[in-house]
């Protein structure tokens, strides 16, 4: 990683975890606060303003998380990079950021173009 590419702020399984829990915690949030209205269970406003609070918070962490991950290079799974072949014409290569045995389950594939001078 360069001095340029700001460091992720969390892995790929936490991050999905974060994502399930802004959807998760609201809605045990909102089963107790139901729940409570009805059987008379205690402290149901707190709970509920402590559940929105802590999603908040949540949600805070994933944006600064996604908005370290967009400024990265971690975005791309490689470089299609782009360079004249002193003929007047322009070779295109792909440059894998991993096998590309890896990438049969994937439902894309992201590539930064990269322009290199001509040799």
């Amino acid at each position: 990683m360069d001095e340029k590419t700001p460091a992720l702020l969390f892995s790929d399984s936490i991050y999905a975890k974060l994502r399930a829990s802004q959807f998760i915690i609201p809605l045990l949030g909102t089963l107790y606060f139901g729940l409570g209205a009805i059987w008379g269970l205690p402290a149901t406003e707190q709970v509920t303003a402590s559940v929105t609070v802590f999603t908040t918070f949540l949600a805070g962490l994933v944006k600064v998380s996604e908005g370290a991950y967009d400024k990265s290079e971690a975005k791309y799974d490689g470089d299609m990079v782009v360079h004249d072949d002193g003929q007047g014409g322009i070779i295109y290569t792909l440059e894998l950021n991993r096998d590309a045995g890896e990438f049969k389950d994937d439902g894309s594939i992201r590539f930064k173009v990269t322009r290199k001078p001509p040799e």
